[in-house]
Order: C-alpha cells, then structure tokens, then sequence
C-alpha cells in the first residue's frame, strides 16, 4: 500500500537544499513523487527555520578544506608531496571552497522556493496539533522521511520498517 501523506522535517529540507555535490538523490526524488501525485508531502514550518540555520554551519567549506590545506602543508614539507601536486590540491580546495560558498548564498532564496512549492503543504506544528493526531489514531498510517537506515541510504519508515524511496 502506498502511503497517503509523507511527513518530512529539518534533515530532508537539508538533504534538499545542501551543496548539490552531497545531495542524495532520494530527497529529490521525494519531492519528484509527491509532484507526481504519488502522495502528499508535508512539512512543519519551524523546519524551514531549523535548516537555515543548519546548513551555513554544517556545510561551510573552510571547515572541511582547512583539515585537508594542513595535510597538503606536512606532507610538502615531509618530502611526500611534489610542490607542484601541493599546487594542484590547493587550487582544487580554493575551487571547492569559492563553489560551496557560492551554494550557501542561495540557501535563503532556496528556502523560499520551497516553502512555496505547491506540492509541499508547509504547516505550523503545535504540541497541541501533535497530541491531537495521536489521539484520533492518525499517527497509524503517518509515513516520515528518515536521512539514516541500516544500510546509510535515505528512506521511508512506515509501521516500524525502512523503505527506500526507490521501492514506491
């Protein structure tokens, strides 16, 4: 049986809207599902706020470049790396870094686009809201969007057991 509602939070909008070279394709391909009519995607607001946040910290270059420039430096000095390959790595982390950073400036505007995207139903969630949809057995036949599973892919849980996105 295919599910009805999918509910997705902060870790999908972030799977969304990250640098597309760590974006999983499976997120997309939810958002591809629920244009297709599929089912309907729903997402609480306050998750839209928590990604804007997330993602300039999590994602910003210097952090993982940084490791990798000390690395390239030692090895140099150690006689392990030719000046012209530490050279080459640099160019390649100054490039990672200027495209990366380019990404993070659209976060906000992309942020935008998705909140208005018309196949997402973009919803505030109250406790009060919560304990309502418990109560009325709602939560029976809920379907969320998980970023981890056993085998590391991104998937669906439905009645206590993992989907991939593929399987739908």
């Amino acid at each position: 049986m295919k599910p009805q509602a999918v509910f997705v939070e902060t870790n999908w909008v972030v799977d969304i809207l990250k640098p597309e070279h760590l974006q999983t394709p499976q997120a997309a391909q939810l958002l591809e599902f629920a244009e297709a009519g599929e089912f309907e995607l729903h997402l609480p607001a306050i998750c839209l706020t928590e990604a804007r946040e997330t993602i300039p910290r999590r994602f910003t270059p210097r952090n993982d470049s940084n490791d990798l420039r000390k690395f390239v430096q030692w090895a140099k000095r150690q006689g392990k790396l030719t000046t012209e390959d530490a050279n080459a790595a640099f160019r390649v982390f100054d490039k990672f870094d200027g495209l990366v950073t380019n990404e993070l400036t659209k976060v906000p505007e992309r942020l935008r686009e998705l909140a208005q995207h018309p196949n997402l139903n973009v919803f505030p969630l109250s406790e009060s809201m919560l304990e309502r949809q418990v109560s009325i057995g709602a939560m029976d036949t809920l379907v969320t969007y998980s970023t981890h599973s056993l085998s590391g892919e991104c998937g669906l849980l439905s009645d206590s057991s993992m989907r991939t996105l593929t399987e739908l």
